[in-house]
């Protein structure tokens, strides 16, 4: 960081979302709303604060994961404490929250912008991202029904030819047997597969290709393991790997 970066650092790191004396505050509400643990929603405030931290110094717009858009969403409802304390004050700088058009072209956007925030983020703070909230796994795929069908008719005629115990149909329900263990290895290593990881690129990439778009709110994609995730109300900002909003800067109010 520049001096005058590590500056505005420190004066995010004081700004508190939670506000004294508050008998609801910031993070109880987001926590209820997000059904997310204590420990689970600081961390997507300390992320959020981080996030908007880079999209006040990025020279170019960044974007945020799911889980820090909706802390985003529910900030924005904070009116005062948004646009005079945070951006007035704090950066004073406009951080404007601008949703996708679910256009054509914003796939390729938002997916390049992902990996720009995430690689301003380590080169910003020299540690990357925590994955918890920047690299969440997608919700592992149901088996399909016809493989649950073809499976169960496989181990019951298996059965019946071992029961019967013929050299031959002992041979035929060994062979049958390997037709549900193929099926569920297929299954577990398609769901391993699609979980992504912590590589950037490895894991914007996967999050394209199996969610198939950054503007589908995410509800085939994600599954935090903290509670629903769904979208906050503005279309088109809750979506695949990283969310369907950017950011862009003003000059002032």
């Amino acid at each position: 960081m520049t001096p005058s970066e590590n500056a505005l650092w420190q004066k995010m790191q004081a700004f508190q979302l939670d506000e004294k004396g508050s008998q609801e505050p910031f993070s109880q509400r987001l926590s209820k709303a997000q059904n997310w643990s204590p420990l689970f929603t600081q961390l997507a405030m300390e992320e959020y604060k981080r996030f908007i931290f880079l999209a006040a110094i990025s020279p170019t717009p960044v974007t945020p994961s799911i889980f820090i858009d909706e802390v985003w969403h529910f900030h924005l409802v904070y009116t005062r404490q948004y646009w005079e304390t945070l951006c007035g004050d704090i950066l004073e700088k406009v951080i404007h929250h601008d949703p996708g058009q679910n256009g054509p072209e914003d796939k390729a956007y938002f997916q390049e912008r992902y990996r720009y925030t995430l690689q301003l983020y380590e080169q910003t703070f020299n540690q990357p991202p925590p994955p918890a909230i920047w690299f969440p796994r997608r919700k592992a795929k149901d088996p399909a029904p016809f493989s649950l069908v073809i499976s169960l008719a496989a181990f019951m005629i298996a059965m019946t030819l071992f029961n019967r115990g013929a050299k031959h149909e002992v041979v035929i329900g060994i062979l049958l047997m390997c037709v549900p263990i193929v099926l569920f290895i297929k299954w577990v290593a398609g769901n391993a597969k699609n979980t992504g990881g912590t590589n950037v690129d490895d894991y914007v990439n996967s999050c394209a290709s199996s969610c198939g778009t950054f503007d589908s709110h995410g509800s085939d994609c994600w599954s935090d393991g903290c509670g629903d995730s769904s979208d906050s109300g503005d279309a088109g900002c809750s979506s695949g790997c990283g969310s369907s909003c950017g950011s862009s800067c003003g000059g002032g109010d």
